[in-house]
């Protein structure tokens, strides 16, 4: 079976759009931590030329891990695959990670940046591709991404519910207009929200406030390896809360950010940027503060019944519609062969 596919909407590669506020605030000096992931490079070559376009001073706190202090962008860290670092250590352990570059990542990140620095980051990620690192789509099983940690719009929550529920309503509009890559979808680590939750987000009458809103999250989501990773922010807001459904997780760090993991990393593709996967979640924001638009979308899931909500390329197209007429894209339908499920 096929349906409609869904054309690539046309967002800026070339400047980073200002997040909204909240309530009507500016949301400019809400700041940003950005994680990207990598091959091509040794970490070392990466940090040096982190250092050489970026400046600061270069260290080495551990092996096959490096810190570029005091640059441009603040103090950057450059390290091999932290999470296999950890688990796997001594000489044999090294050994093994070196034998594996081939697909582990090298990761970079930064400290929180305001959001007028983000630009030299887009710079730095062009001198990167320029000396040889390549993203995901730079041979195969190279599952890496790009991980965005916008600072809450407000440091109470109240933007969480509105947030959450807007990037919950969009994630299968985001799938299809830029599918992840296969090599990513074979990880665990970018699953997609289980239709439940949307059901629950969906229910008659106004969208929940804070804390149900984190009892339906925590209620639905039972792993923090989605396209949007809400546990930091929850835990941030709530520790109790979220003690009392995970336990003294050490793997969830308590941060006021939204944790977006969803995006690829594409060095080498001259139609990605930063900039682009940045622009993208700027528009989850921007869905979140209409709320006409956001109950329109609920009232859609609703409407489609339980069958029709399934199917993937259905429930984008309905999306896509949506954004189509409150002005907030160009792209429309195209005629192609996409089969129902999308990437699945």
């Amino acid at each position: 079976m096929t349906t409609d596919a869904l054309d690539r909407p046309r967002f800026a590669r070339d400047r980073f759009n200002p997040l909204p506020g909240w309530d009507g605030s500016d949301g400019s000096a809400r700041k940003a931590g950005i994680e990207i992931e990598f091959g091509g490079l040794t970490e070392r070559a990466a940090a040096e030329l982190a250092q050489k376009e970026l400046g600061g001073t270069l260290e080495e706190p551990a092996p096959q891990s490096f810190v570029v202090k005091e640059s441009e962008l603040g103090d950057l860290e450059i390290y091999l695959d932290t999470a296999l670092r950890k688990k796997f250590k001594g000489q044999w352990a090294r050994a093994g990670l070196d034998a594996g570059r081939a697909v582990i990542p090298v990761e970079l990140v930064t400290a929180p940046l305001a959001q007028d620095k983000l630009g030299r980051l887009d710079a730095l990620m062009h001198a990167l591709k320029a000396e040889g690192a390549i993203g995901t789509r730079g041979g195969v099983l190279l599952g890496f991404g790009l991980h965005l940690n916008p600072e809450l719009a407000d440091k109470s929550g109240a933007d969480m519910p509105a947030t959450g529920t807007a990037f919950a309503f969009l994630e299968e509009w985001f799938r299809q207009t830029d599918p992840v890559d296969i090599s990513r979808r074979l990880l665990p680590f970018t699953d997609r929200y289980r239709p439940s939750l949307l059901d629950a987000l969906a229910e008659p009458g106004d969208l929940p406030g804070l804390s149900g809103f984190m009892e339906i999250y925590l209620d639905h989501v039972h792993s923090r390896n989605h396209g949007l990773d809400l546990y930091p922010a929850i835990r941030w807001l709530d520790e109790p809360r979220f003690v009392a459904r995970h336990g003294e997780d050490s793997s969830v760090s308590a941060r006021p950010t939204y944790h977006y993991r969803l995006p690829d990393c594409r060095l080498g593709d001259p139609d990605w940027a930063v900039a682009y996967e940045w622009n993208r979640w700027q528009l989850v924001e921007q869905v979140a503060r209409m709320p006409g638009l956001l109950d329109a979308l609920r009232e859609d899931w609703r409407g489609r019944g339980w069958l029709r909500n399934r199917v993937r390329g259905g429930w984008a197209s309905a999306v896509d519609e949506r954004l189509r007429e409150a002005g907030l894209i160009e792209a429309g339908l195209i005629e192609a062969g996409l089969t129902e499920g999308g990437d699945a």
